[in-house]
């Protein structure tokens, strides 16, 4: 689902090689049980159920850019599919997201990226 297309933020100066900065990250949400053999939940000790919502947000458009819903169980990094609409934009992710594909696309679409890490 694409949602924001105006824009109505201007990027601080630093950032203005940059069309867009954009933060991808995704939430559990729990679902009533009734929907377990739909929906399972991935880490449960009871019959239970949830999806897994990706939010891409757009900081020019201040608002999502794109809502999916998918299985709990699936990987972080399988929900963001890169293309060329990364082009000239930087996606701030976290450590759900380390994938070494993901990058090398991200570079080959000519964007850029930020990737959290946790301090041991």
């Amino acid at each position: 689902m694409q949602l924001a297309q105006e824009q109505n933020k201007v990027l601080n100066e630093k950032l203005t090689k940059f069309k867009d900065v954009l933060i991808q990250d995704s939430t559990i949400i729990r679902l009533h049980k009734s929907l377990a053999k739909k929906w399972p939940a991935a880490r449960s000790k009871t019959v239970a159920a949830g999806v897994k919502v990706g939010l891409l947000v757009s900081a020019v458009a201040n608002s999502p850019k794109s809502i999916e819903i998918y299985p709990e169980r699936m990987r972080e990094s399988k929900t963001l599919r890169i293309g060329p609409w990364i082009k000239d934009r930087i996606l701030l992710i976290d450590l759900g997201f380390y994938k070494h594909l993901l990058f090398s696309k991200i570079k080959q679409y000519e964007g850029s990226f930020v990737l959290t890490f946790k301090e041991t």
